[in-house]
């Protein structure tokens, strides 16, 4: 449909709840972080730091397929062919 007709209707609406912001805020706030990777690899050397940020792609990854496959468990989104909101997961 029309681009207004779909706003009407909640589809991809602009209203973000309190969670949703403050995952936004956590988001901005570490992303400047990531230009002071190349100091945190000298002051603490090179294996520390490796682990560290591989254990934390091991969590993000799992945390993500656990997401995806909550999403699918969906009644009527096993394609995910629905427009699910963060919030009707976790629920």
């Amino acid at each position: 449909g029309s681009p207004s007709k779909v706003a009407k209707e909640g589809f991809g609406g602009k209203s973000i709840g309190f969670f949703a912001g403050c995952a936004l805020l956590i988001n901005n706030i570490t992303g400047p972080g990531v230009p002071e990777l190349p100091n945190l690899f000298v002051e603490a050397g090179w294996l520390f730091p490796t682990v560290a940020i591989l254990a934390i792609w091991l969590m993000t990854s799992l945390s993500s397929a656990m997401y995806c496959e909550a999403m699918r468990r969906i009644p009527g989104n096993e394609f995910f062919n629905a427009h699910v909101e963060y919030t009707t997961i976790v629920k």
